[in-house]
């Protein structure tokens, strides 16, 4: 039986970028629901993604907290047998869900690559995960973490660990590797299956240098 995606996307002041996020999260029919939590927008993200012809959107209004509590409010609306992350300034490229079945069973987190596009120029040296040298392993992942949260697809099961996320820690995506690593297995997929086209991530901007074109 193929797994069901819920996409999970946090929205605000994002009209430039929400449309084509959108259209690529529900490029692939495993994509079965996108919840998307808007957090206050001033500009018209929010009518963008209402007016998005497809019904599995799913506008909510979110908590106007930190980022990790929009997430942590998207989870639990969530009903995928796998969940992902989203974000503004991510293209997902075609076969990014399409991965998923190919997963063991045994596997309760996905992390895949991703490459960085500046405008319309790929940069194909910038590998996440050849940045980092991400790989599996829990003391290898609380001194650095390997993985980031739009790279990420996971089963539900999870969170079942740690059903309320910590308000001090300082990444979702780090906090849910370190959990299932404790009593999971996670999987490192090399071929990258999105495209960023900001540094979305603090070391990929030091190691890379783009510029932000939000």
């Amino acid at each position: 039986m193929e797994a069901l995606t819920a996409v999970c996307m946090a929205t605000y002041t994002c009209e430039r970028h929400v449309a084509g996020q959108l259209a690529s999260s529900l490029q692939s029919p495993r994509v079965v629901e996108v919840p998307a939590s808007d957090d206050g927008s001033t500009d018209r993200t929010r009518e963008i993604a209402l007016g998005f012809a497809d019904a599995r959107v799913r506008l909510l209004d979110g908590p106007r907290a930190w980022a990790i509590g929009r997430f942590e409010s998207l989870l639990g609306a969530a009903s995928g047998d796998f969940n992902f992350l989203a974000d503004r300034g991510y293209m997902w490229l075609p076969d990014k869900v399409i991965a998923i079945p190919a997963t063991p069973r045994t596997a309760n987190l996905l992390v895949s690559d991703c490459s960085v596009v500046k405008g319309e120029l790929r940069l194909p040296q910038a590998s996440f995960q050849a940045l980092r040298q991400s790989c599996a392993g829990l003391l290898k992942n609380l001194v650095r973490n390997g993985a980031l949260g739009c790279c990420m697809g996971f089963r539900p099961r999870v969170l079942d660990r740690a059903p309320s996320l910590p308000r001090r820690v300082p990444m979702l995506s780090w906090w849910i590797g370190l959990v299932t690593e404790c009593g999971g297995s996670v999987r490192f997929q090399r071929e990258p299956l999105l495209s960023c086209r900001r540094a979305a991530h603090h070391a990929m901007n030091k190691t890379v240098n783009l510029v932000s074109d939000d």
